[in-house]
C-alpha cells in the first residue's frame, strides 16, 4: 500500500490521476494477494494512457480505433508505454442507479484481475498494469480500460 503514496493527490475527481492511480493499485493490491511470490506493480505510462482511452472510448468504442482514427498502438507509443507484450481490457458499466453501477463496476473489477493475473500468450506474467475510469456527464456510463505489460 505504500504505492498509494506516490501519486500526486491533486482532488478526488474521478477524472483525476490520483484517482486512476488509486484504482490501478488496489487492483494490484488484489492480484498480488493472490500470487506466489510474483508482483504487479502500477505503471504510471500505462495509467496516463489508459486515462485517455477511457475518455475516448465515450467518443468512439472501437478496441483498437481512437476518434482521430489513428490506432491505440499510436497513442502507446506517444505515451512511451512498451506494448509488444501487452494486453488491453475495455468494457463499459451501467451507472444509472446504483445497483447496476455495484454489480456491474465488480464484475468489470473482477475481470480486469483475472485477465492480468494470469499468463500472456507466451507464458509470461504480468508484471505491471495501468487502469482508469471515464464517467460520462449523463452519468449513465462509465467506460473502464486497462493495460497490463510485460516487461
Amino acid at each position: 500500500l505504500a504505492l498509494l503514496n506516490k501519486a500526486d493527490w491533486d482532488t478526488e475527481s474521478v477524472y483525476d490521476f490520483s484517482f486512476s492511480w488509486y484504482f490501478t493499485c488496489i487492483i494490484c493490491s488484489d492480484i498480488n494477494s493472490t500470487l506466489d511470490g510474483r508482483v504487479v506493480l502500477p505503471d504510471r505510462h500505462a495509467v496516463e494512457t489508459a486515462m485517455i482511452r477511457a475518455a475516448e472510448l465515450e467518443d468512439h468504442y472501437d478496441f483498437n480505433i481512437r476518434p482521430d482514427g489513428t490506432d491505440t498502438a499510436a497513442l502507446l507509443n506517444e505515451m512511451g508505454v512498451e506494448w509488444s507484450n501487452a494486453r488491453i481490457w475495455d468494457g463499459v458499466v451501467d451507472s444509472s442507479t446504483d445497483e447496476s453501477l455495484d454489480a456491474e463496476l465488480g464484475q468489470a473489477f473482477d475481470d480486469i484481475e483475472a485477465e492480468f493475473a494470469g499468463t500472456y500468450s507466451d507464458g509470461s506474467y504480468f508484471d505491471a498494469i495501468g487502469a482508469a475510469t471515464y464517467q460520462t456527464d449523463s452519468n449513465e456510463e462509465i467506460y473502464v480500460y486497462a493495460i497490463g505489460l510485460v516487461r
